[in-house]
């Protein structure tokens, strides 16, 4: 963490310094934890990161191994790094690197298994990350044409109002 300092030190106008990506490769795809490391030294470069300090962790709190990779989106002067089109180059390395390591592309996937989207279970704890599971996968590959429509579909996967916990009121 010290080696980000002097990076935000130099920038106080960046109104996002902080760059968190997660790549999650699939299951099925088993991979050392130098080959993880590769993919994100190589993702980086590839967005044009490559010079920044940057920290690599592995998690395992979902039903994958899978990495998240948090840097900088300023340079050592302090210049804010041009992000236009990121979502776009981060497709296209991701694709590289599918290719690269023989993993599963992850839209041939999506087209074989459709979502494999679970219901939110409240007392499995973690809640948000479970509900962020069901609410992003959602978002990218449905269109609705009402709330009705979206809250229908919610209700499957248990986020309604009537599936939700009663929450606790603060003790006066």
């Amino acid at each position: 963490m010290r080696s980000f300092e002097p990076y935000l030190l130099a920038n106080n106008k960046t109104e996002k310094p902080v760059l968190h990506v997660s790549i999650n490769p699939d299951p099925k795809d088993v991979l050392t934890n130098e080959q993880l490391s590769n993919i994100a030294q190589e993702w980086m470069q590839k967005m044009g990161y490559g010079d920044q300090p940057f920290i690599v962790y592995l998690h395992e709190d979902i039903e994958r191994r899978h990495i998240h990779i948090v840097s900088l989106r300023v340079d050592e002067n302090g210049k804010k790094i041009d992000d236009r089109f990121e979502h776009r180059l981060s497709m296209d390395a991701c694709r590289e690197l599918e290719q690269k390591y023989g993993l599963v592309p992850a839209d041939q996937k999506q087209r074989q298994e459709g979502l494999s989207l679970k219901p939110v279970r409240y007392e499995d704890g973690d809640v948000k990350h479970q509900i962020a599971n069901v609410i992003r996968p959602i978002a990218q590959s449905w269109h609705f044409q009402s709330l009705k429509e979206y809250k229908a579909l919610l209700t499957l996967f248990s986020l309604s109002k009537r599936n939700s916990k009663p929450r606790l009121s603060a003790l006066n």
